[in-house]
């Protein structure tokens, strides 16, 4: 699920935030020369992101620092938004948050079931 919806927020990334962010007008026409993706990126950040988010008091290394995994959390979905907004940084930045997204939502299913 990870993986889709990464490939999912990818998708929408570039069909409908890059052409918003560089003031193109959305045109459909243009998706066919669009970047595809469907890779592990969306994936491992569903369980990073399902990890600080069930544990956020452990202590993670991030750059080879020490920190709690909510700081580590926010660090990496901040810098994934910075880049995203940065339309030119060639990171899959949409899997990203589509991934870190699903992972949101799977921590939010487990709590309101457990």
């Amino acid at each position: 699920m990870g993986a889709m919806c990464g490939s999912a927020g990818h998708l929408f990334y570039h069909m409908i935030i890059v052409p918003y962010l560089r003031g193109y007008r959305i045109d459909p026409a243009r998706w066919i020369d669009m970047p595809g993706a469907f890779g592990a990126s969306g994936a491992v950040t569903t369980l990073v992101i399902l990890h600080i988010l069930m544990h956020p008091n452990n202590i993670v290394f991030l750059w080879f620092v020490p920190m709690p995994a909510a700081v580590a959390g926010c660090a990496l979905v901040g810098m994934d938004l910075y880049r995203a907004y940065n339309t030119s940084s060639g990171t899959a930045v949409g899997a990203h948050l589509g991934g870190a997204l699903q992972g949101l939502l799977v921590y939010l299913l487990l709590k309101k079931f457990s």
